[in-house]
Parts: structure tokens; sequence; C-alpha cells
């Protein structure tokens, strides 16, 4: 009977931190695929780029603004490089 009672317990207290847990677990697995993503845009555009001598860094923080703001975010970086 006891044993019970502590499986129920452990089962609720499991059930209830996934539900914590649930939405910023969600949210870093899209912020993954996302840098994926930037980071394949990242590379096509250096490799189509290079024919007009344009080439941007691939390093953890292009490939986070291009995953998550995409192409408005490549044209970012292109800006913020010209200017600096």
């Amino acid at each position: 009977m006891r044993a019970v009672i502590i499986g129920i317990i452990a089962v609720a207290v499991f059930l209830i931190f996934f539900r914590i847990l649930k939405k910023p677990i969600k949210l870093f697995f899209k912020l993954i695929i996302n840098s994926l993503i930037g980071l394949v845009m990242l590379m096509v555009f250096n490799l189509l780029g290079g024919l007009v001598s344009l080439h941007i860094g691939i390093n953890l923080l292009t490939i986070l603004i291009s995953g998550i703001l995409g192409l408005p975010g490549i044209i970012l970086i292109l800006i913020l490089q010209m200017l600096l």
C-alpha cells in the first residue's frame, strides 16, 4: 500500500515538473531549429556572396541573429559589417 502511494506521488511530481518545463523546452528546441536554418542560410549566402565579394563570418552570434530574424537578420549583419 505504501509503495502505491509513493508511486502515485512520484507520477504527480513528474507531471507537475513536465508541465512547468514544457514551454521552456519547446522554446529551446525552436531556437535550435531556427539556428540550424540560420546556419544554412549563412552558408548559402557566403557561397553566393563570394561571387560579388560579400562574406559574413559564421559564429554563434551571426547564426542566432540569422536564425531568429531570417533574411532581415542577414541584411542587418551586412549593414553592421559595412558600417563597422
